[in-house]
């Protein structure tokens, strides 16, 4: 019986992981599912602790130990591995270009940097026509362990070269992962800041504060406390809250 219910919780804990983050066992690599990039081992407590702070604590502990069960490679194993042409699932898919000169196989985003790099490294002209096809790829890291290197020495950027036959829910675009990373960032820093609004503090000075304030020292007496909670105290009593409804109708006939 705790046999069944330990592994019934095992699954619900993993499925709950599973939302959030995805391990591929290609290039050993945890996928952050928000941000749409691979976490390096020793940034993933770090990352999910400031970048997550909507998540549940107890989920985000689970997924650190989740992650310590798996066989992680650093990013410099992972940028030294030959391309698989198979798209990570939670990685954006890019819709870039590919050089055609011999022995080059460099990666680009963009045709305009794809013909610059042409011309620069190729001394190609824009007479010879493109010498560059459409190629699909990825960006598994972010920041400084972004550079994706393959041992074939034919591909020296950050992209990496996968082959995508159908498109699915899974394939995302850069802007569709930026925009839901910043709506998530924003909705945590406003709910921080409405906190910081409805928190009393005595920050006022005696000069300052009026007669009133001095007498009654409200400021000190609820400083720290959540000022959303204070007003619900004003509230009128239900009808069931019998105590509260003699105190209050006693003290409405006190003040008249």
């Amino acid at each position: 019986m705790n046999f069944f219910i330990i592994e019934s919780t095992f699954v619900f804990a993993f499925k709950a992981m599973n939302q959030y983050v995805k391990y591929n066992s290609d290039y050993h690599v945890l996928i952050c599912c928000q941000h749409g990039y691979g976490l390096a081992p020793v940034y993933i407590e770090r990352h999910f602790r400031e970048s997550h702070k909507t998540i549940p604590l107890e989920t985000r502990r689970d997924i650190v130990s989740y992650s310590k069960t798996l066989d992680l490679w650093q990013p410099e194993q992972v940028n030294k591995s030959e391309p698989t042409f198979i798209p990570i699932q939670g990685l954006p898919i890019i819709h870039g270009f590919k050089c055609q000169y011999d022995g080059c196989g460099e990666l680009r985003s963009t045709e305009i940097s794809m013909g610059k790099h042409c011309r620069e490294i190729h001394g190609w002209k824009g007479k010879e026509g493109p010498m560059w096809t459409r190629q699909d790829m990825q960006i598994i890291f972010q920041g400084p362990n972004h550079k994706y290197i393959a041992q074939s020495k034919k591909i020296d950027s950050r992209y990496f070269p996968v082959t995508v036959k159908e498109i699915n829910s899974d394939v995302m675009t850069w802007l569709n992962i930026s925009i839901n990373a910043r709506i998530s960032e924003a909705e945590v820093q406003d709910k921080n800041h409405q906190k910081t609004l409805n928190e009393v503090r005595d920050s006022q000075s005696l000069v300052t504060k009026t007669p009133w304030l001095r007498r009654t020292r409200w400021e000190e007496t609820f400083v720290g406390k959540d000022m959303a909670t204070l007003v619900k105290l004003t509230n009128a009593p239900g009808i069931h809250d019998h105590q509260e409804s003699s105190v209050w109708q006693a003290t409405a006939g006190l003040i008249e």
